[in-house]
């Protein structure tokens, strides 16, 4: 089964119910059964031309070609390169009730096997720089970095005797939960199996949460980026398939009122012929 969002799955018939129980677990889920399955919007499959992106290059190079978005380094002796775009033709927003997230691929990131290059998935405020503003997720070889501004929030390295992080053919995603001033920032990393293919499916291989209580706030834009920690030569981070998952969070009942609201809830009960029905 394919689970890329890493949620609970709950199967029914685990449990066994009586029937004060089972009058509450058929109303959840009457209620579930009525709001609509979460989806995806593609902010860009990248065929056809490269539109809505601005790049900065830093003497690097970002091409759009056969359904992915290759950022390339210049080429350095010092290392620290980078170069990113912003999607700048779209506006995302983290505020109170709102989350947030983008996911994109990552194919065969080269030279191939290198712990240098980094593939950068970032949210940056309108007008701000990746890795200088915003919340950003970076994935290399040997290394995982969540970063506020230009801040570390989290970082792990894995260069133990034979440690490293598969950083070709995965899938960032990168999640902003807002409540009142603070930010839930949640970073994952997926293996995807079958690329390329139909029935393609994921299997995840990192993931950490950092809670940062004077967020991030405001209106920004996806970002895409390469960066280059120490190669001589170059290095390039293919992109493909960027998504946003944008949810508001509504409260459908907050059982404040004392009493069952009928006009929200219908609830069944057992009666002593074993049959369900509704209560009057």
């Amino acid at each position: 089964m394919r689970n890329p969002s890493n949620e609970s799955l709950v199967r029914a018939t685990d449990y066994h119910f009586g029937p004060v129980h089972l009058a509450v677990w058929v109303a959840a889920i009457f209620g579930l059964a009525s709001v609509p399955g979460l989806q995806a919007t593609v902010l860009d499959n990248f065929t056809g031309p490269k539109t809505g992106w601005t790049d900065t290059l830093n003497n690097g190079s970002i091409v759009q070609s056969g359904g992915e978005f290759i950022v390339s380094t210049a080429p350095t002796l010092a290392g620290g390169s980078l170069t990113y775009s912003k999607k700048t033709s779209a506006q995302f927003t983290n505020a109170n009730g709102i989350t947030l997230e983008f996911r994109v691929d990552v194919d065969l990131v080269t030279p191939s096997g290198n712990t240098n290059p980094l593939a950068i998935l970032a949210w940056v405020p309108t007008g701000g720089a990746v890795l200088a503003d915003g919340y950003s997720l970076s994935v290399g070889r040997a290394d995982v970095i969540l970063r506020r501004n230009a801040a570390t929030l989290y970082a792990t390295n894995f260069t133990g005797a034979g440690a490293s992080l598969q950083n070709t053919n995965i899938t960032l995603a990168l999640r902003m939960t807002t409540a009142g001033s603070a930010v839930t920032v949640n970073a994952r990393v997926y293996k995807r199996i079958g690329n390329g293919v139909a029935g393609q499916y994921f299997t995840t291989v990192f993931e950490h949460t950092v809670v940062d209580s004077s967020g991030l706030l405001g209106v920004g834009n996806a970002a895409l980026g390469a960066k280059n920690q120490a190669l001589a030569t170059s290095g390039s981070v293919p992109f493909a398939n960027l998504q946003v998952f944008d949810t508001t969070t509504t409260v459908l009942d907050a059982f404040s009122s004392g009493s069952l609201d009928t006009t929200k809830w219908t609830v069944f009960m057992k009666n002593p012929q074993g049959l369900m029905g509704a209560t009057p």
